[in-house]
């Protein structure tokens, strides 16, 4: 570029150049010397500047994931337990009504077509008897009665 501007401007051939040392007074050499020095203390903090901002928006970056991992799991906890809770009902709505058709069908054995007395009384110690079975028997206390023979 010195070369070109010399040629254009003052036409001058310029075919090399040789730098002597320059001998400054001492107050000027310690100026440059400190000048440099604060520059690149500036460009040191400009670098930790940059590294910390790095750091704090991986930081950042780490918390956000974790919060959306955290929500995916307690939606996916929330989805177990709805699902749980539907199929538990299910299940129980299924048994019951296998229970009831199955007492429908005892009724109408125990009656025969029709509800005289002896034929509910049978069906009541029927159920008795299943009441007694689907309960512990460690946590029951039964009374018994003789039975009219």
């Amino acid at each position: 570029e010195l070369t070109r501007v010399l040629s254009s401007e003052l036409y001058i051939d310029l075919q090399s150049l040789q730098l002597q040392p320059a001998h400054f007074p001492k107050q000027f050499a310690d100026a440059i010397v400190t000048t440099q020095e604060k520059k690149q203390d500036i460009q040191v903090a400009a670098q930790e500047q940059e590294t910390s901002r790095i750091q704090q928006m991986t930081r950042l970056a780490n918390i956000k994931a974790l919060a959306q991992k955290q929500t995916i799991d307690a939606e996916a906890n929330a989805s177990k337990i709805r699902l749980d809770a539907q199929a538990r009902n299910s299940q129980y709505v299924y048994k019951q009504t296998k229970l009831a058709e199955g007492y429908q069908k005892a009724l109408s054995h125990f009656t025969q077509g029709g509800a005289e007395a002896a034929g509910m009384t049978k069906f009541m110690q029927y159920m008795h008897v299943e009441a007694m079975k689907s309960h512990s028997s460690a946590k029951t206390m039964v009374r018994l009665s003789a039975l009219n023979v």
